[in-house]
C-alpha cells in the first residue's frame, strides 16, 4: 500500500481515510469534505487528530461548514489543543473559538454549554467579563457605555476591550437559545472559586487529550528513555488492531501523521508496502500517539501549532529510521515483520538509544581527552567539529547538518547519520591522541592562550618543520610564514593554490607519530589529517603570500 496514492481500507472495525484528500489544499480540501455524498457522516467518523489538522488546514476562520458537521466530541478536542497556554485557560483563544461554533450551528453550541460544560462556560466568563445585576428598584442605575445586556437584568463589561464583541455575541447567542439557562448561568457566577475551577478545567482536559497521547510531561519523558535493542526480545506483542478503534462507530484512524513522513526512509518504505489494513491501521493510530507523545515531552505553552506536529513525526520517523535499519539490516519484509511484532514506542526508544550510546561514548572521551585536560572547550576543533560535539553532547542528542542547512542542528533521522557523527568523532578522538604526544610542555603555557584552535597547533608544529627550525608550537614571523607559504606554492605561480604536492608529506608526517594506533585508528587519522588539510587548501588558496595577515590566519599563527 502507498501512503500518497488513494487507498480506502474498510475493516471490520475501523477505515482508513482516502489519504490524498488529506493533502488537499485548504479550498480544495473543504470543497471535497462539502461535496461528499454525506458529508456529516464523513467528518463524525473523522479520527480527533485528523478534523484538527484539516481545521487547520482550512483555516481556522474558514472552516465553519466542517465545524457545523462536527459532533460535540470533536469540538472538544479542537478547544481542548488550542485554548490553554500550560496550565492556564486563555479567554481571548476560547471565546474566539466559542464564536466560531455559535457561527457554525448555535442551537447546538448552547445546549452544549449549558450543559456538560457549563462549568467551564461559567469560569470563562468569570475570567473574561464584569456582571452587574441590575433590579427593577435599580431603575435609576448609571453604569458606563461599556457595558452591554442582552435581557435588561444582566449588565456586561469585558475585562479587555479586544473580547468586548466576542462576548457579547456569545452571550446574545446563549439567551437566544435558552433563556432560562442564560439567567441560571449569570446569577451562578458569584459562587466560583476561580483557582479551584481552573484547576479542575485543567484535570479534566489533561484526562481526555491523554487519551490521545498528550500524557503529563513527567509521563512524557518516559519516550526519551533509551532502550537496548536487546531488550526487544522480551517486548510483550502490541494490542490486536481491533483493540484501539470503536467498531461500533467505523471510525477513521488517524491518517495526517502518518503523511508527514519524508519521501527517504525504511519507516515509509516499509509502512508504504503493508498491504494488511489492520496492521496500517495499528501503526496509524501507534504514530499519531507517539508524535503527541513528543509533543508532550516538548513541554511547549502551546500545542496547537501545526509545525510542531511536523517536526514530531519527524523526530518520531527518524528514531524508527534508525532502529529499524539496524534490526532488519534494511531488508523490508523483516522490517515489516519487526513492525507488526513490536510497538512504535518501544522502537523509537531503541533508536534513540542508539543515539544516546553514542552521547555516552563522546562523554567518556572528552572527559579523558587531551585537548580536555589542557583546558581547552569544544571550540578547539574549529567549525564543524565543534559544532558536530556541540550537538552530540547537548542534553538529547543533535545532528550537526552544516552551517548551509535550513536548520542546522536537527533531531538524527537515519542510520547513516549515526555512522557520520561516528566518524567524525573518531577523526577527533585519533587527533587528539596524536597531539598529545606533541604536546605542550609546562614552558608553552602562554601559548595555549595564542592557539585557538587545533588547526594552528598543527600547521604551527609542522611549518617549523618544514623550514627546518627547531620543533616549536611559536608563531612564525611574517617573513617566516612567507618563506612557509613560498615553499608549499614552489610549483604554483597563481591562485588558487592548491599545493597539492605537500599533501601527502602532511598526512605522513603526523601518521609517523601514531606508529602504534590500531589500522583502524590509523585509517581514521589519515581520514582527519586529510580533511584537515583540504580545509587548510580551501583557506589560503586564493590569498598572496604578500597579504598574509595574522588576524585573517585561522591556520597558522603569524606574529606581527
Amino acid at each position: 500500500m502507498h501512503i500518497h496514492t488513494i487507498q480506502k481500507f474498510q475493516p471490520a472495525m475501523g477505515k482508513i481515510i482516502d489519504q490524498d484528500l488529506l493533502l488537499l489544499p485548504g479550498s480544495a480540501l473543504l470543497k471535497r469534505i462539502i461535496e461528499d455524498e454525506d458529508p456529516q457522516a464523513f467528518v463524525r467518523r473523522l479520527s480527533a487528530e485528523d478534523l484538527f489538522w484539516i481545521v487547520k488546514r482550512i483555516g481556522e476562520d474558514d472552516c465553519l461548514p466542517v465545524l457545523e458537521l462536527a459532533h460535540e466530541e470533536q469540538w472538544q478536542y479542537l478547544i481542548d489543543l488550542d485554548i490553554w497556554q500550560k496550565d492556564r485557560l486563555s479567554p481571548e483563544k476560547t471565546l474566539a473559538w466559542l464564536k466560531r461554533l455559535g457561527e457554525a450551528d448555535p442551537e447546538r453550541l448552547s445546549n452544549w454549554l449549558f450543559g456538560e460544560e457549563r462549568n467551564f462556560l461559567s469560569f470563562l466568563l468569570f475570567s473574561a467579563a464584569e456582571v452587574v445585576v441590575k433590579n427593577q428598584e435599580e431603575e435609576g442605575l448609571d453604569l458606563p457605555e461599556t457595558y452591554f445586556t442582552v435581557d435588561g437584568v444582566f449588565y456586561v463589561r469585558a475585562l479587555s476591550d479586544e473580547n468586548q464583541e466576542m462576548i457579547e455575541a456569545l452571550l446574545t447567542t446563549l439567551a437566544q437559545n435558552n433563556n432560562e439557562g442564560y439567567h441560571r448561568l449569570l446569577y451562578g457566577l458569584a459562587a466560583i472559586i476561580p483557582a479551584e475551577a481552573e484547576e479542575e478545567l485543567y484535570r479534566l482536559r489533561n484526562g481526555r487529550i491523554a487519551e490521545h497521547g498528550f500524557v503529563p510531561f513527567e509521563e512524557a519523558l518516559s519516550v526519551y528513555a533509551p532502550l537496548d535493542l536487546d531488550a526487544l526480545k522480551t517486548e510483550t506483542p502490541p494490542l490486536p488492531p481491533g483493540k484501539l478503534v470503536d467498531k461500533t462507530n467505523n471510525e477513521f484512524v488517524p491518517a495526517l501523521p502518518l503523511l508527514q513522513l519524508e519521501k527517504e526512509g525504511i519507516f515509509r518504505h516499509t509502512v508504504s508496502h503493508i498491504s494488511d489494513p489492520l496492521v496500517f491501521e495499528r501503526i496509524s493510530v501507534e504514530f499519531a500517539d507517539l508524535a503527541n507523545h513528543i509533543i508532550a515531552a516538548g513541554n511547549f505553552p502551546e500545542i496547537s501549532d501545526p509545525d510542531i506536529l511536523k517536526a514530531s513525526c519527524r523526530q518520531a520517523t527518524g528514531y524508527l529510521n534508525i532502529a529499524l535499519e539496524r534490526l532488519s539490516r534494511n531488508d523490508i519484509p523483516a522490517a515489516e515483520a519487526i513492525l507488526r511484532s513490536h510497538s512504535l514506542l518501544t522502537l523509537f526508544r531503541a533508536g534513540y538509544g542508539l543515539a544516546v550510546d553514542l552521547q555516552r561514548e563522546a562523554k567518556r572521551w572528552q572527559q579523558k581527552s587531551w585537548f580536555f585536560s589542557q583546558g581547552w572547550k569544544n571550540e578547539f576543533w574549529g567549525s564543524p567539529w565543534e559544532e558536530m560535539l556541540d550537538g552530540l553532547l547537548a542534553t538529547r542528542p543533535l545532528f550537526y547538518d552544516g552551517e548551509a542547512a535550513a536548520i542546522p542542528y536537527r533531531e538524527f533521522k537515519s542510520g547513516s547519520d549515526l555512522d557520520e557523527t561516528r566518524k567524525q568523532l573518531q577523526r577527533i578522538q585519533t587527533l587528539d591522541r596524536m597531539l598529545s604526544r606533541l604536546s605542550l610542555t609546562e614552558s608553552d603555557t602562554h601559548l595555549k592562550q595564542l592557539h585557538k584552535t587545533f588547526h594552528s597547533v598543527l600547521f604551527n608544529r609542522w611549518a617549523h618543520k618544514l623550514l627546518e627550525n627547531k620543533p616549536s608550537f611559536e608563531p612564525l614571523p611574517q617573513n617566516e610564514a612567507a618563506r612557509f607559504f613560498l615553499v608549499l606554492r614552489r610549483e604554483e605561480t597563481a591562485p588558487p593554490y592548491r599545493m597539492a604536492a605537500f599533501k601527502e608529506l602532511f598526512i605522513s608526517d603526523f601518521i609517523e607519530g601514531a606508529a602504534d594506533f590500531a589500522p583502524n585508528e590509523t585509517d581514521a587519522l589519515r581520514e582527519a589529517l586529510n580533511q584537515v588539510w583540504e580545509n587548510f587548501c580551501c583557506e589560503y588558496e586564493a590569498v598572496r603570500t604578500e597579504d598574509l595577515e595574522g588576524r585573517f590566519s585561522p591556520f597558522l599563527l603569524i606574529s606581527p
